[in-house]
């Protein structure tokens, strides 16, 4: 059964996630990526036990900008 989230303004909003370029030994490129999740909030619950770490707009720029961050403080924005 699909199931469609938005938000009630149905704006668009970031997740946390990150992907790489895997190269092999042989040359060729594989992109990959993840959506890091967490524990679900209670409108997902019913759902699923788990859910996309969504975050606030005053956080995208910092898990952007992560090489200068310490990993346990960007762990620390990474909740339903």
């Amino acid at each position: 059964m699909p199931v469609l989230f938005l938000r009630r303004d149905r704006a668009p909003f970031a997740m946390a996630g990150v992907w790489d370029l895997w190269r092999s030994p042989e040359g060729s490129e594989l992109a990959t990526f993840t959506i890091f999740t967490t524990a679900a909030n209670a409108l997902v619950q019913p759902v699923h036990d788990r859910m996309p770490a969504i975050l606030l707009p005053e956080h995208e720029a910092l898990w952007l900008d992560s090489a200068k961050h310490d990993p346990q403080a960007l762990a620390g924005i990474l909740w339903p």
